[in-house]
């Protein structure tokens, strides 16, 4: 009844915020995100715009780890779900993936949006996966949303920590998960730019029931460099098997050597 669907729908905006699970229709509809509105507009514009202007267009949507990139994407991907077909590429295959959004495109007639991370296709299959559809006439924008890297340019367009209004809407979201020393501890993030994020936000609120980690990590993972992963492979093997920090010096040597 009733009583259960609130129920589910508590339990689903908490497992949000837990990091079990991205933002869905039904969060998106109901408010679950907080607004990035500067770069929520401009990213929505620039889709309008490009579906009327061109029958081909690839949008970047570039944000550091845990900002909420993915959740941005969906927040956009729902509201011009409303004028426009839009597909969530969750998995990439060359040779299906083109084919299958041809297909969708006989059905509605209509420019596609088709959202899909850096996770999930490279930039080289992004451009390939961009001519193939092309190719066959697809009309359709490319929402490419991608993680900035330590050695990536950025731009004030990209999306980054949380401004005051936007930390304090966030705060408010997690107000019903929070005790009274979390909410002082949470409040603390707000004196350091490094964690103004809602991940760590989160990470914060939840602690031993945070599931948002593994995929923060994974995703990390994708688009790490060979010397980082490298890196990250020693200081696993020596807490893995010894238990102990890593000294810094190591790390001097390896990169001179």
């Amino acid at each position: 009844g009733i009583e259960e669907e609130c129920d589910s729908a508590l339990m689903e905006c908490e497992n949000f915020y837990q990091g079990a699970n991205t933002l869905s229709w039904y969060g998106a509809k109901n408010g679950f995100a907080i607004n990035r509105i500067v770069q929520y507009r401009k990213i929505k514009n620039e889709i309008v715009n490009a579906r009327t202007e061109t029958t081909s267009r690839i949008i970047r949507l570039n944000h550091d780890p845990g900002a909420g990139g993915t959740t941005l994407s969906r927040m956009i991907a729902y509201d011009l779900s409303k004028d426009m077909p839009v597909l969530l590429l969750t998995s990439y295959n060359d040779r299906i993936a083109p084919i299958q959004v041809s297909n969708f495109y006989r059905k509605v007639g209509m420019s596609i949006l088709v959202v899909v991370e850096s996770a999930i296709i490279s930039e080289d299959e992004l451009q390939k996966f961009n001519g193939e559809l092309m190719a066959k006439a697809v009309p359709h924008v490319i929402l490419f949303v991608s993680r900035i890297g330590k050695r990536t340019s950025s731009t004030d367009d990209d999306l980054r920590y949380l401004v005051d209004s936007e930390f304090v809407e966030m705060e408010e979201k997690l107000a019903p998960y929070l005790t009274d020393d979390k909410k002082t501890g949470v409040k603390q993030l707000l004196h350091k730019q490094s964690e103004r994020y809602p991940f760590f936000m989160a990470m914060y609120a939840f602690e031993e029931r945070f599931k948002g980690v593994k995929d923060y990590v994974e995703h990390y993972l994708v688009n790490i460099n060979s010397s980082d992963y490298d890196t990250l492979v020693y200081i696993s093997m020596v807490d893995w098997f010894a238990n102990r920090a890593l000294d810094i010096s190591f790390f001097n040597q390896y990169e001179k050597d």
